[in-house]
């Protein structure tokens, strides 16, 4: 039996770098960068500009891909702000391509949005619950979604906060913390801001039943079981890799500078993914330790 194609878009990014070498063994699978080249055993990387209709049809239509997961996104929350032209170019107009081009060869597209579509009114936001992005990011992965919703067979995926191993390309939340710690410095942490942070192997996990064609709905959110704050999770991740749990500084929102404005509370109910996907991530502390456990067994 030949091996489904699957091809991520944004593969030097967390999620698709994290999804990339997940399906590597089950699929056939590709993978596109634009800025950051990219290499992974078993994995076919693509270069592709995702702005540019012309270039993502070409590589799409030789690719011939069964699914496309358009995970290629400008994640910088304060650069949307700055360059609105660039982040709309990237988010709205390069899902359309990418969403076009899939359309044309009859590929299904899993578009994977954001828990920063919600603001600050709320708290376990679910997929009925209506979007109200504080910020130029989500708003731009707001309308992205929007594009989704009226190209056909495609799904969107609102996918929350990431950890998980670092790729060794892109930073990531946990790469800046462990810097920290690491080299014996303050890190400052948020006591108000609450997230359900998701082990980028779970979220690989989600994507994967969608592959399988498990999803009823059109819209799902995949996040982790617990609504946590940023100080709390690094506590239980200094007290799982052993680092000095002293230096990390509880702090508010309103004591740190940030150029765009952020929600104090984005967390997502995940019921409907549970009840559909089957899915079952794993809470901060149960993730962390199997993360460590998978860095020793290398």
């Amino acid at each position: 039996m030949l091996k489904k194609k699957i091809l991520i878009t944004g593969g030097s990014g967390f999620l698709g770098w994290h999804l990339a070498r997940h399906f590597r063994r089950k699929y056939e699978v590709s993978a596109t960068y634009h800025s950051n080249p990219l290499t992974i055993d078993g994995v076919k990387t693509i270069r592709m500009n995702i702005t540019s209709g012309k270039e993502v049809v070409e590589r799409i239509s030789k690719l011939k891909p069964d699914v496309v997961v358009h995970a290629a996104a400008n994640t910088n929350v304060d650069g949307c702000k700055e360059n609105k032209e660039g982040a709309y170019a990237a988010n709205v107009t390069g899902t359309e391509n990418v969403l076009k081009a899939a359309a044309d060869i009859g590929a299904f597209l899993i578009y994977t949005s954001t828990d920063l579509v919600f603001g600050e009114d709320g708290s376990m936001y679910t997929e009925e619950d209506a979007p109200y992005p504080m910020n130029y990011y989500g708003w731009t992965k707001l309308e992205a979604e929007k594009k989704v919703a009226e190209g056909g067979s495609s799904i969107t995926l609102r996918v929350v906060l990431m950890y998980g191993a670092d790729t060794g390309i892109k930073g990531s939340f946990l790469r800046w913390m462990k810097k920290g710690l690491e080299s014996g410095q303050e890190v400052k942490l948020y006591t108000d801001q609450f997230r359900s942070p998701l082990y980028v192997d779970d979220a690989a996990a989600a994507i994967e039943a969608v592959i399988q064609g498990k999803a009823r709905k059109p819209l799902y959110h995949i996040g982790g079981p617990e609504r946590i704050d940023r100080y709390s999770f690094g506590r239980i991740y200094a007290g799982v890799f052993g680092f000095d749990p002293r230096l990390l500084i509880p702090v508010t929102m309103d004591e740190v500078a940030s150029r765009a404005r952020r929600p104090r509370d984005c967390s997502l109910s995940i019921e409907r993914a549970r009840e559909d996907l089957g899915f079952n991530p794993r809470a901060v502390r149960e993730a962390l330790i199997s993360m460590k456990e998978s860095i020793l067994s290398r």
